[in-house]
């Protein structure tokens, strides 16, 4: 029986823009690889139970040695997460770390942050990834209607979208200093 290497799994997929977060149902032997990889892991679900009965191993966070100076304490901040539509009107700021909106952010709404935005929803307002000059964010919807997206400074206004992807699931990222849309 080959045994997976979860580290080189996960560099695999984050490489073709996926992130990973957890493996479902694996064996015993492989759970302490799991989480040396900085994976979470799940019991297989049984017949009838549903996710929110099912519990969940945190992964144990390798960090480097205190003097490393390359992260600070102040650098490693936890995602935000915002579990409600983002009206007209309303601001949202995420000060170094990524930023996630479960629901629809309507016109007129406005999100920031400095790592990568995910709207689990309708984006129809503004959003700014990457701040602090993060080339490397993404932003991420369900329904990309956005009035204005910007990573990194670089920016883009509704009219610039490819028409194909309008009302479509879609990511955008910076390539060469152009934001690159695409279906996800």
């Amino acid at each position: 029986e080959t045994e997976i290497d979860f580290t080189e799994l996960t560099a695999l997929l984050r490489e073709y823009g996926m992130i990973p977060l957890a493996v479902r149902g694996a064996a015993e032997k492989d759970k302490q690889r799991i989480v040396e990889a900085g994976l979470a892991h799940f019991n297989e679900l049984k017949e009838g139970e549903n996710d929110k009965s099912v519990a969940v191993e945190k992964p144990k966070l390798a960090l480097p040695a205190a003097n490393d100076a390359s992260i600070t304490e102040a650098s490693i901040r936890p995602t935000k997460i915002v579990n409600q539509r983002v009206r007209s009107g309303q601001q949202v700021t995420a000060s170094g770390s990524d930023l996630i909106i479960v629901g629809a952010v309507s016109e007129g709404a406005e999100l920031k942050a400095d790592g990568n935005v995910h709207i689990y929803g309708n984006l129809r307002g503004r959003v700014q990834a990457g701040g602090q000059g993060n080339k490397d964010a993404r932003i991420f919807c369900h329904e990309l209607r956005a009035q204005f997206v910007s990573i990194a400074g670089v920016h883009a206004v509704s009219d610039s979208f490819p028409q194909e992807l309008w009302g479509q699931a879609a990511q955008i990222y910076l390539s060469n200093g152009k934001l690159i849309v695409e279906p996800i």
